[in-house]
Order: structure tokens, then sequence, then C-alpha cells
């Protein structure tokens, strides 16, 4: 039970940003009407929450293909009819499909950190666009050109799958956005001299209502989905016995929190005496040895702080912002913890174990977090081996 003094500090290198930032929607819009729209709702967690604003998007060759379909409508507006709204009405709707499609191609198709702005700025063309489409298929239902009627009804129903299938996952957007399509058709069926056309609007609740159960229907399944996953993630990054970060996420912390200049200590930990206590006992007390440490090394570190079992008996603790004169400290507390009261165990067996500490801080020097560790390891191993001298004496 005794404790190595500090080796050099290590650096860390800048966390690699994540795959996951380029190519999507900036999670954080900047305005609140932005944000009041991208809620998904109460009760879900908020990593499942930035996963459904980075997933509402369509790919730029697909709004392409919507675009353009919903443009040739507008031009066989203006061949047909030749009114001076037709024709405005094109040139309005080349203006926020070109800002449409050029966004998507900004945020989507070129890599990088994404302002928050664009995101406001993707929601509210998108919501623009398919306004400006609900408002045309309104002005071809009420132009009583059988033609335009049918390749608008077409059109404006043909839209909505995709985009309940590409925008469900943040349902006040997609149900604003079959609203804006539905509506405006609806109207205009209602101006055309055809009387039958008024049977639009009784058959548009109920289809809307289906569609809004649908999509909450969608939202639930994949609320389910991501939850099951970040369960999976959780589990694959943690020692099944103790609870505690395995290797994989051991590696993850230390990405997530270190930083150039920034203060940082790796504590390498060992039980003196577990093997006894296995051998005497079985490895079910052995177990349950584990994870009473794992417990009580989860009870002394501070907020922020993140234990790991590498395997073994072995242990890991990782204290970003801990300064150098604090780790002398912080591992005495370890030690007295950890060494100096007993462990009941199932079965009236009282056990008790020592532990030996070594660890290395940064920014000092270095920059990996096997050259960090390997540090900690040499100065546990030197703890040790003063441990035996200090026993021969």
């Amino acid at each position: 039970m005794t404790l190595s003094l500090r080796l050099p500090g290590l650096t860390f290198k800048p966390a690699p940003r994540r795959s996951d930032e380029q190519g999507y929607l900036n999670p954080n819009p900047r305005t609140a009407p932005a944000r009041w729209l991208m809620d998904p709702g109460t009760g879900i967690a908020p990593s499942i929450r930035e996963a459904f604003a980075r997933s509402i998007f369509m790919s730029t060759p697909n709004i392409v293909i919507a675009v353009l379909s919903l443009l040739l409508i507008n031009i066989l507006c203006v061949y047909f009819t030749g009114t001076v709204f037709s024709w405005v009405w094109l040139g309005w709707n080349l203006a926020i499909s070109a800002a449409r499609v050029g966004l998507s191609h900004t945020i989507f198709d070129r890599p990088g950190q994404k302002s928050a702005i664009l995101t406001d700025c993707y929601i509210f063309i998108l919501l623009l666009w398919c306004l400006t489409q609900g408002i045309l298929a309104g002005y071809a239902e009420a132009s009583n050109i059988a033609t335009l009627q049918v390749l608008a009804a077409n059109a404006a129903l043909a839209l909505q799958g995709p985009l309940c299938a590409n925008n469900y996952p943040l349902p006040r957007v997609c149900k604003l956005l079959i609203l804006s399509l539905t509506i405006p058709w609806t109207i205009g069926g209602a101006f055309a001299h055809n009387h039958w056309l008024l049977t639009i609007a009784l058959y548009a609740p109920p289809f809307l209502a289906a569609s809004f159960k649908t999509i909450d229907q969608f939202l639930a399944t994949a609320h389910d989905s991501q939850a099951a996953k970040l369960v999976s993630d959780a589990q694959a990054r943690r020692d099944p016995l103790t609870g505690a970060l395995n290797r994989l996420g051991m590696a993850e912390a230390f990405q997530s929190n270190g930083a150039p200049d920034t203060r940082f200590a790796i504590f390498c930990l060992d039980l003196d005496g577990f093997k006894a206590v296995n051998d005497s006992f079985g490895h079910a007390a052995g177990d349950e040895l584990l994870r009473e440490v794992t417990a009580r090394l989860q009870h002394l570190v501070r907020a922020g702080d993140h234990v790991a079992r590498p395997g073994g008996d072995e242990f890991v603790i990782i204290a970003p912002g801990m300064a150098p004169s604090a780790c002398a400290v912080f591992a005495t507390r370890l030690i007295a913890d950890i060494s100096q009261r007993d462990y009941a165990l199932e079965g009236g067996i009282i056990a008790r174990v020592g532990v030996s500490v070594g660890y290395a801080c940064a920014p000092d020097d270095g920059t990996q977090l096997d050259v960090l560790q390997r540090h900690a390891d040499a100065a546990l191993y030197a703890a040790k081996q003063d441990a035996k001298r200090a026993a021969l004496l």
C-alpha cells in the first residue's frame, strides 16, 4: 500500500472530430421557432433528440427530382393559363427551389462543421417550399383545367410519402409540412366549378389524421430503436461484471475529455491480495469483491471522472482537470478507502485487500493514451517494489 511519485507529465491530442458531424444538420438551431419545431416531444433523451435532428434530410439528387417534378407542374400552369400569377409563382418557385437545392448541397455534400443558422435556414426553406407547392396545387385545382387538376393532385399526394418518411423524427416539422401541402390544395378544390371536387374537403380530415398517426407510430418505433441502440452501445463499452468502463470505453473517455494544455491525470490501480481471496473463497466471492471495489471507486471519484477495469484486478481512473498537486492527495485517499476497510461478502465472508497506485499527469509530455498508461503502470510497478522492500525491513 504505497504511493508512487509523479512521473513526467504527458500531453493529449485533441479529440478527433466525429464523422457524424459531417453531412448532417446541426442539432442545435439558433432561433426559438426552429428549436420548437425540432423538438420531438417530452420523454426523449438528449442523445436521441440529437440523432433525430441529424437524420431529417433527403439526398441532393432526390431533392432535385422533387423540385423538377413540381416545377414541371408550374410550367404547365403557365402554358395552360398564361396568367400573371402563374408567371410570378414560377419565378418564386424557381428561387425557393434553387435555395433548397443549394442549401442541401452545402449541408449534406460538403464536409466540415455546420453552423446552427444553416439548420434554421434548412427548416424554414423546407416549410416555404412545401407551402409553395401546396398553393400551386390549389391554384391548379381552381383552374378548372382537368389536366392540371389531375397532375397537381397526383404530385401533391406523391410528395407526402417522402416527406413523412424523411421527416417523421421531428413530428412538428413533418406535420406542418403535410398541412402546408394539403390545406391549400383542399381550398383550391372548393373554388373549382366542378362541385364534385368539394369532396376533397370531406376526405382531407381523415387523410390528415391517418398521416399524423403514421408519423407518431414511426416516431415511436424510431425512439425504441434508438433507445435499444444506446443500451447496446453502452453495454459494448462496459465491463459486464462491474459496470466500469472496459478498454473501448476507456479509450473513448480519453478521446472525449483529452485536450491540449488541459490538466489531466490517469491512475492505474492493482489490488494486492486479491488472488488469495479468489483462491480461498472461490470465484463468486472474487467477482463480488471486484464489484464492491468498483462501487467504492465510483463513490471516490469526482463528477466527470471515469472508472475503468481493463481486466483482472486492475483498474484505471481517468481524471480530467486534475492538477499534479492534487494527484498525490487523491491517490492517498484511494489507498485508504480501498485497503483500510473490510469487505462484507455473501456467506458471511469478510475480506480485505490492499492496493497499489501509480499515476501520470498531462500536459507536460506524451500524446497517446497507451503512452500515458505505460508511464502510470511503471509508477505502479515502482510502488509495488517499494512496498516489498519496506516489508523486508
